[in-house]
């Protein structure tokens, strides 16, 4: 989408779909891709984007906070989702599961990234922020921000 400036003024008064993947980057401050998901969560905070996502990223990032017997991590996961943050969590219905299936079998992708992008089209989001490179190659019907690139 070109450079960070235009990329985030392209997404200005959108909602934004982020994939777990980039929630994971941030929560870890991650060297390789926390500075590139930052800008990106700050203007959510700003309010000039609207970020959203799914319940099925509340249930991937509970597992390792969960596993590890983390209360004060699972706890700060809950908090981007619970009303006073600004990220918005879909419930996957089943018409959004309907969707998935028929994405997943013409673009080929896994179920769980394809209940991402059902969900991300289902809300009206025209944009997904992902670092998975199969969902950058093979959706259709929403513009992939790749971290990598």
């Amino acid at each position: 989408m070109g450079s960070l400036e235009n990329t985030l003024a392209a997404l200005r008064g959108h909602s934004v779909y982020f994939d777990t993947n980039v929630f994971i980057y941030f929560l870890k401050r991650d060297k390789g891709y926390f500075e590139k998901c930052l800008p990106f969560f700050q203007a959510v905070e700003e309010g000039l984007i609207t970020g959203v996502s799914g319940d099925l990223a509340i249930a991937e990032l509970l597992v390792k906070p969960i596993s590890d017997n983390d209360i004060i991590g699972a706890e700060k996961i809950r908090a981007l989702f619970d009303g006073q943050g600004r990220f918005r969590a879909l419930a996957h219905d089943r018409s959004t599961l309907e969707l998935a299936a028929h994405i997943r079998a013409a673009q080929k992708l896994p179920m769980i990234d394809a209940i991402h992008l059902a969900t991300a089209i289902k809300a009206g989001c025209g944009y997904i922020i992902t670092n998975d490179e199969q969902v950058a190659r093979r959706a259709k019907g929403i513009e992939v921000i790749r971290l990598e690139s």
